[in-house]
């Protein structure tokens, strides 16, 4: 049994980070299209064909989805800092690819 254990959870996993992903990016482009105050969860959650209830296990709010949209790009510029010379100021680190293209 504790084989079969951790395949079922990496599913499991997969599943969940699959729909999240599905609801962020219908959540962007209800944004873009139609502004943040005119789009509702409802919306979002229909775009994927899922119910507002399924939404809520997934973001507790649109505005969570932005800031879940956010996260990713914000944890891979400061892995991207952390990695430039310690001595370089981030204002010149930011300079450098791969945030402005050489």
């Amino acid at each position: 049994m504790g084989r079969n254990a951790a395949p079922t959870a990496d599913i499991a996993e997969r599943k969940r980070q699959l729909v999240r992903g599905e609801l962020a990016e219908a959540a962007v482009t209800l944004l873009a299209d139609q502004g943040f105050e005119e789009t509702t969860v409802d919306q979002i959650a229909t775009a994927v064909g899922l119910s507002r209830r399924t939404f809520s296990r997934y973001f507790q709010s649109k505005e969570d989805v932005v800031v879940h949209m956010m996260s990713g790009p914000s944890a891979r510029m400061c892995a991207e800092l952390r990695a430039r010379p310690a001595d370089e100021p981030p204002a010149v680190a930011l300079r450098h690819p791969p945030f402005w293209p050489s």
